[in-house]
């Protein structure tokens, strides 16, 4: 739905258009980065937690890791060979399939360290953050609206996605004549 997908206003004379799941990877990286630099994400401990099960070259990443993903907000600890226990999970965040979200974070961070070779904490953030864009829940309002497009243009670069992709596109008078063939 192009509503769910898009947000159109007025900026600066000129209509943008942002992609809102791009826009949200770029909020989500930058808050994971911060969060493994200064400002860790608080943990809500489980009163039960959750069992996950890793393969051997899952296991190997996953330690590469587990020191920046316990700065994410997620408690994990080994158990035994190949089985790990979710003690806490990121205290705003909405419950998912721990065994899942798991695996998504190794796998996204593999592919983000071939891919672009940055640091650790970036890759980490990255790959983190490409997980979790598409989990949006839509706008109730235009409050929620401007609320988003005020902490996306409060970014570093609120254009450009992490990763490389637009965000913003910006159509001048000129092109919207030219549009409609006026």
């Amino acid at each position: 739905n192009f509503t769910d997908r898009y947000i159109v206003f007025n900026f600066d004379k000129q209509i943008a258009i942002i992609d809102l799941i791009a826009g949200r990877e770029r909020i989500l990286y930058e808050e994971f980065l911060e969060a493994l630099t200064n400002n860790p994400i608080s943990i809500q401990q489980n009163l039960f937690p959750d069992v996950i099960t890793l393969t051997p070259s899952q296991i190997e990443i996953f330690s590469e890791i587990k020191e920046e993903l316990f700065l994410l907000g997620y408690d994990v600890e080994q158990i035994d060979r190949s089985t790990f226990a979710v003690n806490g999970t990121p205290s705003d965040k909405d419950p998912d399939d721990m065994q899942q979200t798991i695996i998504e974070m190794i796998e996204n961070y593999k592919s983000s360290q071939l891919l672009h070779r940055n640091e650790k904490k970036k890759n980490i953030a990255l790959s983190l953050a490409k997980q979790k864009r598409s989990k949006y829940k839509t706008f109730q309002s235009d409050l929620e609206r401007i609320a988003f497009i005020r902490q996306l243009y409060n970014t570093l670069v609120p254009n450009i996605t992490p990763s490389g992709k637009k965000i913003v596109h910006y159509i001048n008078n000129e092109q919207l004549v030219q549009f409609f063939n006026c």
